[in-house]
Parts: structure tokens; C-alpha cells; sequence
């Protein structure tokens, strides 16, 4: 090619330059030769070709053109072998007259031209064209190439004429655009090989889970074929948009499967992982397949099944470990006799290294060296020790102090938002926003206003009154709100921030004009005291107001956020370095977060974080297959753990990597049955077995090892330090709060939410999904704590006091109201200790949780039969017994920061959470258990490799964390609307005032729940002394406890004989039958009675009924013998 360039007539610089090698036709004829007649497809076998000629009559029969008039230059003169085998089968069938069918069709050929698909478009064939480097100008004044950026030879020169384009300011805009075609055709075409090459560099790296975490996005790029990527650049820079490292790799993937058939590129592999770990969806990898180099469905599942089957070793130092199960049904898709679908049930483990101080490898440490209940049980001393550790009244008051003084801080900032809404009217009567909207309300019941002109008109008007207006009050309504409808069902998403326009009332009832001066945030404030008010703007187009005769100002801060006060004491706005504000008016300081929605909700971030800021490595462990739920199988998880862990039961020296305790974390059921495993579960030194009971284990030794000297009792599980799970007590504090207090407001507030059929208000009840149940608890305690204060300050504004947080809560324990009193105990104690605990966890804060739950401590004695009362009283025993090393190290383990934030803590039962839904994304349905083994093993790869993705996709991972988003619990609209039903009824505003205690809804409720907390500390005190420190059982005191019912239904149903047991009704048949006057009917049930008490108990409260029938009978006999004697005395003496 060099040969051909005229090298005299240039100077050096280089051009790219297209040129003719040979004759077109030539070259086409020769192309021609190699092709089938009939299918335009390429004859690779030449031993068995056959003219086209020999067949022409079948041709011409079937696809009606004849060859013979074929032209040589044009069509193609042979067939190919499946052709021939067609038109062979075809010719038979013509030989025996039967009808020719065939969906074959008959390839047509075009006379050679420039556009030429036989000589252009054909990878395989020759090139008709080549490149030549040109390394000189032309000098020629006369040159006839227009448009060049260069001079070049002179184009009559050249033989075929030639086309110059300059690489140092490439401009092709003078090149035709066939030319164009042929270029690049040419040059890829040239790649194709190299390609090819590259493909075989990286093919089957996808294979390999290691390689998959270490993929490198940036060097995978640039390692590819640079023509590849210089047409990929040069793309992108022409758009003038910049493209993502992840849509130039699938450019390049794209292009490489078009050259390597069967290519597996290991960036669509990966977004296919990505897509699978998303969906769960086998359709969807399918479909990403046949878009995409990245594998089928089958190619996935051989991936899953090719990862490692190396076992997970707990590496050194001192851990934490949590379990919890797991149940995944397979689905059933059809009906089989005897089909029950297959249950894949596991229990999952993780654990984290809190630290390399060796604590583990002390014995003294251990809860077999401490953990000594017995002896309390034995010693009276011991157990008056342990109850002053558990509930002193000092570490009580500390207690309520630390959660009080953050409730403070959130009633601080409700505190300014009911300030800043209230304006008088008359100077007598205050009012706010929420009164005007339930004024609106019940006036709305009768009349309502038309949305377009504001004329008043009936209820049942379709059309405004207003001969002017006249518009269809349910369109226009539709219109406004941006839902217009067909039937049942909405035309269009309705507009987010469409506001319908508000109903005004222009003059009050004094006359007097109101006024509305509108802000940026289409706000505004009114007034109709006779008093000035006015709105100062802030940054944030946000503004307060005042008219209650006193001075209301907004200071500005840098983050463009105000503070006001109308109480007479100063408010403060503190500037901090991260843009945020302290404001106060009560004297203490209070924090407020800003978030997205420029409005400020209570933060834990001013308090000082336990965390170390290092993140910490959650990982799971190996699974194992049983369900924690019975005695037997909570000491198989527990081996387990102690195999993984290297436990030793005795202390043993010069042996590297033992440990003697281990902390673990569970749920509620798997805690207390672990308790009882932990005490009764004795190891025989000498076969290994273990035996449950100290009874048991000494008949083992003396009937099995009756020559061996009766060892001391060696406890199985001795190194246990049970933990209950942080997350799950959160859980059923809300559960319990939510069903204490259902029938009293939390019912009504669950159907203003939306929650109005009966199954979906049991589910809100169950508090199923905690971030439901979440946000319900914070609408209901902001709600609740507003409506609360709206009588404190209306009696402050209207005498002219000062205002504060401290003042409010002694307003709130001199009401009178029980609906008051008794709302205000259960907001401010036990939903703001709610708050609290989950404020202590994210900080890693023990003496925040410590308070908290002690604060909440008596509501889990409400009942009889609560698991979490047991459950907190253990957990607080055995904090009173261990050493104050093992409690220090515990003390600063809380909770764990799997980011590193400060604030973000949270506990290993949640971080456990996430692992199991974790690996349910890369689980097919109910697996077997290698299947789950191998991802349990792979588990940390996978999460590193999918978060690896998330960030090269440039998406919102999501973390998963069970912390809460501030902006999301900031429900204004929610706060608002409940606030209102609250107002409706009236229910908070008379705290002064004695009214019998009813529910939201008007319901009677029992008449010692105002007595609550009283009555739970009461019970909590039975249970500590008589089962947690004395050892006896839960079923022993049940007669001493007394629950608290809520309604009076509540309480008939749980004193009736149905809900009694059996040792109860015992007592009952005892006591009765005694009572029984005649000596002849009392002895025959006296032997009733002996055979009818180890019946069921449906028969024995069918005794207990007929006795009292007897006694009311003899009672009637005596009444009418006794007239003298008033009748209730005589029947409430005998029964």
C-alpha cells in the first residue's frame, strides 16, 4: 500500500486515505461464486454443490422464477447442500402430483452498486477497499478537493479518485456518507480479530466469587479494545454529556457480543447479580440474557452452586454473638395427594470482634463463677442485697432524670409550636388553627362552602348557589385536588403539593375584620384581638406570630431557622459549626435537627456517642437447622456456638484461643427457654453426657459411674451471657403500648390514618411492621403532647405568666381530669421512654438504656402473663451479680456501628435481621441445606459484591438499618388531622375539671386504670421477690397479681370462671362446696369432686356452676324463712 502513495508530492503529516484495490465487478463475480442460489447464504461445502441449472424446473414451479434467465454478473450459479436436500424432497413430491409447500424464501440479488451487500456488509469476504497512510500536503494551488482542511494531490491524479482526512483537526463533514459507511465498516471489521483475542484475556473471570468483589470498574475499561473505546469517547464527547464508568462498560460488552458468540462478560454478569439480588426473579435474568452478554438463568444457578464450601472460623478476640430463626415455605403452584410444600427452617447466626482485650480467656468471668441464684434463694441476705442493685431509689431517680430531661427537649419544641399557633379573639378567648378546622368540620355537617367562590350553600347542593359561580361542587372539588375520576378510580396520580383552596372566614363573630398576611410557604397568621400581629420572615419562609400582648420576635440564624417567644423569658438561638441551632425558653437548652423539609424534629445528636467510630464487621456464622423454640433444641444451638467459639467449660492453661464466656444475643422465647437451659443443664465429665436437673445428674453418676467419686456438677452452659435482643424488646414495648392503650386512642388514631376495616386495624394493633407502628407512636406523641399543652399555655396567655417545660409538668400533676392525667402518663412516661430506648441504643449509651427501660420497666407487669416482665427482671439480676469488669465491657457494647457513625447504633439482633434478608435475596425458594450453607459461607462476599455495584450504578443503597429517618417521622399533616379528632371530642382541654374516665370514642373504661403505674409496680414487685430472687415459678403467684384491665368488658372477661385455671378453680370447688348446708349433699359432692378434679376444665367449671346453683338455692330457702333479714346480705354471706 505504501508502494501506491505518492511520498514526492508531500510533507510530513498523516492522513487516513481510501482507495480502490481492484475491478468492482471482478470483485463482486468472484463474491458470487461463493454463495447459494436459492438461500444467498455462503457454500463452505464445495465437494457437494450442484448447478442451479439441474433444478430449475422445481424452481420455477415452486417459487415461479426461472433460473436460465439468471445473469451471470448478478445471481449466483450453485446450490448449497441443504438446499439441494430441499429441492430434492420438493422435486418428489412434484413427481407424484401432490401439492408443494414451503416457507422457505428464495434470496434475492441486486446488480452490484456502491451500497453493495455482498461486497461491504460481509465480514468473511475480501476487502474491496484499504487503508493507506499518507504522510505528505499536497502542494498544488488546483487541487479540486473542496472542503478539505488541507491541501492534497490533485485529485485527477489518482486512480480511483481519493479522499484525505487530516488526524490532527479531523474534519469528515466534507466526506460523503457512503464513504463515511465504508470507513468504519472497514475498520471494525479489522477489530474483529482483536477482539476476539481480548474476549479470551478475561472470559470466565465472572466464575469466581473473589474475583467478582475485586472487580475494578476504571481498569476493566481501560484494558479494552482501544478502537472500542475511542468510538465510546468519541460519543461521548460529541453529546456533550458526561457517561457513567457502568454505561461505557456495557457499551463495550454490547460490541464485544456481537464479535464473541457466547460471551459472558463479567460487567452484565454482575448487573445481573445486581437484578437477581433486587427481584428475586429468575424472568428477569432471562430477560436481561437475551439483552444483554450476561448469562442465562441456568448460568446464574450454576454460578450459586460453583461458590466455596469453606467453613466460617470465628476469628480471635472477644465476641458477640446473636441467633435467631428463620422459616421460608416453598409455594405450591399445583394441587398433589399428599403434597405438603417443603419448609426450609434455620437458625441464623452472627457475631462481631468488640475488641482484642482477652476478657474472654478469664474463667472468673464466666456466668458459672457469678451466676449464683441458689444462693440467693437460700440466703435472705444475699436476696435484699440483689433487690436494693435492681431498684434502688437512687438509681430510679437517675433514671427518670435522664429520660425526663430529654422529653424536655422534645416538649420544648412542641412547646414553641403551640405558642406561636394561638391568637385571641375578644381579649378573652384563645383559639388556633386546629379549632377553626374542627369548627369547619361540624359546620360542614349541615352546610358546606363552594370551593370556587366561597358561597355557602346545603348539604346535599350539587351546584353553587351563587348565579355567578354555578360550578359542580364534586368537579370542582376533583379539579382542585388533582383528583378527577372515572367511576371508582382515579384518572391520574394526584399533584403533590396541590393545595385545594382553603375555606376563610372573613369576620368573626365580634365583627371585627381578620386579615391574612401571607409568606413565601403560602402561610399565614391571623388576627382579630384588636391587637397588632405581625410575621417576620426568616430565610426559610417561615414566620411566627403574636398577639397576646406581649412581644414576639425571630432571631436569624446562619441556617436559616428562627426561634420565638411570647412567654416573657428570652429565647436563644446558640450558632453551631454543622448549620444547626439550640433554641430554649424554658431555661434548658434543647436541640433541634434540621431536616429537608426545613422544620426541626428531637435528635439524639447533642448527647455524647458510646461508639468509637470505627465500624464494626458484622458477620454471619454457620446456620444451623433447627428451630430455637424448645428446650432441645436450644441446647443444640447453644453447642453449636460453643464448638464454633472454643468454649471450655473448665479453666485449662497454656492453650491458645480458649474461651471461657461468650455473649449472646436472642430474641424473647429463645432468652427465657435459654435460662432455664443455662441453670439445669449439668455436663457428666466423665461420658460426656448432659443431664437436666441436679436430681437427674446424681442418679446418672451413681447408676452409669458408680465406682467414680461424684463429681461437682460442671454446668453445660456455664459461659453463656445471655443478652435479650435490643431490636425485639423495642418491638414489644410499642406492641404492648399499642395494646394497652387500643381501646382508649390509639384504635381511633389507627382509622385517621387509614386503618379502618377491622383486619386492617387488628394489623395495626399486632404491630406486625415496626416502621408502621413507629410512625403511629410518633403521631400519636406529638399529637398527644401538643394537645396536651394547649390548656397550659391558653391559662398562661390569659393570666399573663411565664411559660416553660418545668411549669407544664406541674400543671400536668395537679389536673384532676383522669383523661388527662392518665394521657399524660402514658405519652410523657412510657412512649417517651419508648423514644428514649431507641435514642440510647443508636448512641451505644447504656445509662441511657438502663434509664429508659427501667422507666418503662412496670408496664410489662400490666398482665399476667407476659414473658418480657420475667425477661427484664432476669437481665437486671444478672447485671446486679456479674463483675464489674464483664458489666463495663457489656456497659460499652450496647449496640454496634456497622458505618462508623456516631448516632447509628444498633443492636445484634437487627444487624442479624439484616443478614437474614440478606440471604434470602440470593435464596431460590425453600432451599436444601447445602444450599443454604454455601450461602450463608458466601454471605459477606455477595453483600460486599452487591454494595460494590450499588456504588458503581451510582444508586441509593439501602442499608437496611432499622434507624429511623427524622424527616419521615416528621408527619405534620398526620400530627395535625389527630390533633384535630382529639380537639373534636374535646378530650384534653379540661384537665381541671372531674369527668369520669371514657375513652376517645365515649367508652366507659375501668375505674382503677388511673391507678396503672401504681398496679404494674406492684406486680413487678411480687414477681422479683417471689420468682426471680426466691425461685419460685410464675404459676405460684399468678393469684397475687392483679392485671389492669382497660375497659369494663376487659375486666368481666378475664374475673369470669372460663379464664381461670385450674388450680384457681380449685380453690373456687374447695371453698363452695364447704359452703354447702345440707351434710348429705355436700358429702356427695365432697366424692363428685375427688373424681371430677383431675378431669378437664370444662368440666370442672360445669361442677363449679352447679354448686353455686345449690347455694343459691339453699340462700332462697333461707330468705323465705328469714324475711327479717335483707336478701343481698343473706346471698352475698352464702356465696
Amino acid at each position: 500500500m505504501d508502494d501506491a502513495m505518492p511520498d514526492e508530492h508531500f510533507t510530513p503529516q498523516t492522513y487516513w486515505k481510501v482507495i480502490d484495490t481492484e475491478d468492482d465487478i471482478a470483485m463482486h463475480m468472484s463474491m458470487l461464486a461463493c454463495l447459494c442460489r436459492l438461500c444467498g447464504s455462503e457454500i463452505c461445502d464445495k465437494s457437494h454443490i450442484q448447478p442451479v441449472n439441474n433444478y430449475q424446473d422445481v424452481i420455477q414451479y415452486t417459487w415461479g422464477v426461472d433460473v436460465l434467465q439468471d445473469k451471470e454478473e448478478v445471481h449466483p450459479k450453485y446450490v448449497c447442500s441443504n438446499c439441494r436436500r430441499a429441492l430434492i424432497y420438493q422435486t418428489s413430491r412434484m413427481q407424484i402430483n401432490k401439492r408443494v409447500k414451503t416457507a422457505k424464501v428464495m434470496h434475492t440479488f441486486n446488480p452490484h452498486d456502491e451500497d453493495c451487500t455482498i461486497c461491504y456488509n460481509d465480514q468473511d469476504r475480501s476487502i474491496d477497499h484499504t487503508y493507506a497512510v499518507v504522510t505528505d500536503v499536497c502542494t498544488d494551488d488546483q487541487c479540486q478537493c473542496q472542503k478539505c482542511t488541507v491541501k492534497c494531490v490533485d485529485v485527477e491524479t489518482q486512480t480511483p479518485p481519493c479522499i484525505v482526512i487530516s488526524t490532527d483537526a479531523c474534519d469528515t463533514t466534507h466526506i460523503d456518507p457512503k464513504n463515511k459507511q465504508r470507513i468504519v465498516h472497514d475498520i471494525f471489521q479489522s477489530e474483529a480479530k482483536a477482539i476476539s483475542e481480548d474476549f479470551y484475556s478475561f472470559d470466565q473471570t465472572y466464575q469466581h466469587l473473589s474475583n467478582c468483589v475485586k472487580f475494578n470498574p476504571d481498569q476493566y475499561y481501560e484494558a479494552r479494545n482501544p478502537i472500542i473505546r475511542s468510538v465510546i469517547d468519541g460519543l461521548e464527547k460529541g453529546s456533550g454529556v458526561p457517561a457513567t464508568i457502568a454505561a461505557k462498560m456495557m457499551a463495550v460488552e454490547q460490541l464485544y457480543g456481537f464479535v464473541c458468540s457466547g460471551l459472558i462478560a463479567p460487567f452484565s454478569f454482575l448487573v445481573s447479580l445486581l437484578l437477581y439480588a433486587v427481584t428475586g426473579s429468575a424472568m428477569v435474568i432471562s430477560i436481561a440474557s437475551k439483552l444483554s452478554p450476561c448469562g442465562s438463568w441456568t448460568t446464574f444457578r450454576r454460578w450459586l452452586g460453583s461458590m466455596t464450601q469453606d467453613p466460617i472460623q470465628l476469628p480471635d478476640g472477644d465476641l458477640s454473638i446473636a441467633f435467631d430463626n428463620d422459616q421460608i415455605v416453598q409455594k405450591q403452584y399445583e394441587v398433589k395427594a399428599g403434597g405438603k410444600p417443603r419448609v426450609s427452617v434455620l437458625t441464623s447466626v452472627c457475631y462481631a470482634v468488640m475488641g482484642k482485650q482477652g476478657l474472654q480467656e478469664k474463667f472468673n468471668l464466666a456466668p458459672s463463677q457469678w451466676m449464683k441464684y441458689s444462693v440467693a434463694v437460700q440466703n435472705i441476705d444475699v436476696r435484699k442485697m440483689l433487690h436494693h442493685k435492681i431498684f434502688n431509689q437512687s438509681k430510679l431517680f437517675d433514671g427518670f432524670q435522664i429520660v425526663r430531661k430529654e422529653l424536655k427537649r422534645l416538649t420544648q419544641q412542641a412547646l414553641e409550636e403551640v405558642v406561636t399557633e394561638q391568637f385571641v379573639e375578644r381579649g378573652t378567648v384563645i383559639e388556633d388553627d386546629i379549632d377553626k378546622r374542627v369548627k369547619e368540620i361540624k359546620k360542614a355537617k349541615d352546610v358546606k362552602m363552594c370551593p370556587v367562590c366561597d358561597t355557602e350553600m346545603k348539604k346535599t347542593a350539587r351546584k353553587c348557589p351563587n348565579e355567578q359561580c354555578r360550578a359542580n361542587f364534586k368537579e370542582s372539588i376533583e379539579r382542585l385536588t388533582g383528583k378527577e375520576s372515572i367511576g371508582t378510580m382515579l384518572i391520574r396520580q394526584p399533584k403533590k403539593n396541590t393545595k385545594m383552596k382553603a375555606y376563610i372566614v372573613s369576620l368573626t363573630e365580634s365583627g371585627e375584620e381578620a386579615y391574612v398576611e401571607e409568606t413565601n410557604d403560602n402561610r399565614g397568621v391571623s388576627s382579630c384581638c384588636g391587637e397588632e400581629a405581625y410575621v417576620e420572615e426568616t430565610n426559610d419562609n417561615r414566620g411566627v406570630s403574636s398577639c397576646c400582648g406581649e412581644e414576639a420576635y425571630v432571631e436569624e440564624t446562619n441556617d436559616n431557622r428562627g426561634v420565638s417567644s411570647c412567654s416573657g423569658e428570652e429565647a436563644y438561638v446558640e450558632e453551631t459549626n454543622d448549620n444547626r441551632g439550640v433554641s430554649s425558653c424554658c431555661g434548658e437548652e434543647a436541640y433541634v435537627e434540621e431536616t429537608n423539609d426545613n422544620r426541626g424534629v428531637s435528635s439524639c445528636s447533642h448527647l455524647k456517642s458510646g461508639h468509637s467510630g470505627n465500624p464494626v464487621n458484622v458477620s454471619c456464622a454457620e446456620p444451623i437447622f433447627v428451630n430455637p423454640n424448645s428446650h432441645k433444641t436450644v441446647i443444640e444451638v447453644l453447642q453449636a456456638i460453643g464448638k464454633a467459639g472454643n468454649i471450655s467449660r473448665t479453666e485449662v492453661e497454656n492453650i491458645v484461643g480458649r474461651r471461657y464466656w461468650m455473649k449472646v444475643t436472642m430474641d424473647g422465647l429463645p432468652y427465657m427457654i435459654a435460662r432455664n437451659v443455662v441453670r439445669s443443664s449439668f455436663h457428666c465429665i466423665v461420658c460426656d453426657d448432659i443431664l437436666t436437673g441436679s436430681d437427674k445428674y446424681t442418679t446418672h453418676v451413681h447408676n452409669t459411674h458408680p465406682f467414680c467419686p461424684l463429681p461437682k456438677p460442671l454446668l453445660e452452659f456455664g459461659w453463656v451471657v445471655l443478652s435479650p435482643g435490643k431490636l425485639h424488646i423495642e418491638m414489644n414495648m410499642v406492641r404492648n403500648f399499642f395494646d394497652a392503650n387500643w381501646n382508649v386512642f390509639m384504635s381511633e388514631l389507627a382509622f385517621e390514618m387509614g386503618f379502618t376495616s377491622e383486619k386492617a386495624q387488628l394489623y395495626a394493633k399486632s404491630g406486625k411492621d415496626h416502621h408502621i407502628a413507629w410512625q403511629l407512636l410518633n403521631v400519636a406523641v406529638q399529637g398527644n403532647i401538643r394537645e396536651l399543652l394547649v390548656p397550659y399555655v391558653r391559662a398562661c396567655l390569659m393570666e399573663k405568666q411565664s411559660i416553660s417545660v418545668n411549669d407544664f409538668i406541674k400543671f400536668a400533676d395537679e389536673a384532676v381530669d383522669p383523661n388527662y392525667t392518665y394521657a399524660f402518663e402514658q405519652t410523657f412516661r412510657y412512649a417517651g421512654a419508648i423514644l428514649v430506648y431507641r435514642m440510647g441504643v443508636r448512641l451505644n449509651r447504656a445509662d441511657i438504656i438502663s434509664a429508659a427501660s427501667l422507666v418503662f420497666s412496670p408496664f410489662w407487669s400490666r398482665s399476667k402473663d407476659s414473658k418480657y416482665q420475667l425477661l427484664d427482671l432476669f437481665n437486671r439480676a444478672d447485671r446486679a451479680m456479674m463483675p464489674e469488669e464483664l458489666s463495663s465491657f457489656l456497659d460499652e457494647n450496647e449496640s454496634v456501628s456497622v458505618t462508623g457513625n456516631l448516632y447509628s447504633g444498633e443492636d445484634m439482633d437487627a444487624r442479624l435481621e439484616e443478614i437474614n434478608k440478606a440471604s434470602k435475596h440470593w435464596s431460590t425458594g425453600a432451599m436444601f441445606a447445602d444450599e443454604w450453607i454455601r450461602t450463608f459461607r458466601n454471605l459477606d462476599n455477595l453483600t460486599k459484591l452487591r454494595k460494590k455495584m450499588e456504588v458503581i450504578l451510582k444508586m441509593d443503597a439501602h442499608t437496611g438499618s432499622t434507624g429511623s429517618n427524622p424527616s419521615r417521622l416528621r408527619k405534620e399533616e398526620e400530627v395535625t388531622a389527630w390533633r384535630i379528632q382529639l380537639r373534636k371530642q374535646n378530650y384534653l382541654m379540661t384537665p381541671e375539671k372531674e369527668k369520669p374516665h371514657v375513652s376517645l370514642n365515649g367508652s366507659k373504661l375501668d375505674e382503677n386504670l388511673v391507678n396503672f403505674t401504681a398496679t404494674c409496680e406492684v406486680n413487678r414487685e411480687v414477681v422479683l421477690k417471689e420468682v426471680v430472687l426466691s425461685g419460685g415459678t410464675k404459676a405460684g403467684v399468678r393469684h397475687a397479681l392483679n392485671p389492669v384491665y382497660v375497659t369494663d368488658d376487659d375486666r368481666k372477661k378475664g374475673e369470669s370462671v372460663e379464664n381461670k385455671t385450674k388450680a384457681q378453680l380449685t380453690v373456687l370447688i374447695d371453698t363452695a362446696v364447704q359452703k354447702i348446708q345440707d351434710g348429705d349433699t355436700r358429702f356427695e359432692y365432697l366424692n363428685c369432686w375427688k373424681v371430677i378434679k383431675k378431669a378437664r376444665k370444662e368440666k370442672i367449671i360445669e361442677f363449679l356452676k352447679e354448686i353455686e346453683e345449690i347455694l343459691v338455692v339453699e340462700a332462697a330457702e333461707q330468705i323465705s324463712n328469714l324475711n327479717h333479714v335483707n336478701e343481698q346480705d343473706v346471698v352475698s354471706e352464702l356465696l
